[in-house]
């Protein structure tokens, strides 16, 4: 579970992109991510698992997380290690992290892909979204790791380059329903 430092007061923000930072063109979409509109987004480099954990926890009320990162299917690739559904069960949060009907997206070339992409995404919606519900997306192909096309869930548009597999949760963690674009 993740737990912030005691006398930290976390930054009320709508969006937070955690990103590669060892990958210039990573570094440059987290910009212009971050200069589209600084009071409701904010990019955090990261290189580790413990880095993903930290970065979360500056932040309360987010909208949105977006995983600008390289992958493979049910992997996501961090300089210093990786995120897998086993490391999800220690995302679940007993801080008020996500807003109700919140948004994850992982950028990462074939994240969502196959069977261990879709385990992975159902790892992540049952652990980040309890309490709040949503939707968790991730390519399901080649991407590039770029946001070229456009796509929207709810109140929150997601660009990208490739197939997409989303998953929709209650606040129970129940899927009720699974699409591919």
């Amino acid at each position: 579970m993740m737990f912030r430092r005691p006398g930290t007061i976390p930054q009320i923000i709508d969006n937070l992109m955690v990103y590669d930072e060892t990958k210039f063109i990573m570094s440059g979409q987290a910009e212009a991510f971050r200069d589209k509109s600084p009071r409701h987004n904010a990019i955090e480099p990261v290189r580790s698992y413990t880095q993903v954990l930290n970065a979360l926890c500056k932040y309360t009320q987010l909208k949105s997380v977006i995983f600008n990162t390289h992958g493979s299917p049910g992997h996501v690739s961090l300089p210093k290690g990786s995120l897998t559904a086993k490391e999800a069960s220690l995302l679940r949060h007993n801080i008020p992290i996500l807003q109700k009907n919140a948004s994850i997206f992982f950028s990462g070339c074939n994240v969502g892909e196959g069977q261990k992409g879709r385990d992975f995404l159902i790892s992540i919606g049952k652990n980040m979204l309890f309490g709040v519900g949503g939707c968790v997306g991730a390519c399901d192909s080649a991407t590039f790791s770029g946001f070229f096309s456009i796509f929207s869930l709810s109140d929150t548009t997601w660009k990208f380059w490739g197939k997409v597999r989303i998953l929709f949760f209650d606040n129970t963690g129940k899927i009720l329903k699974e699409i591919e674009r």
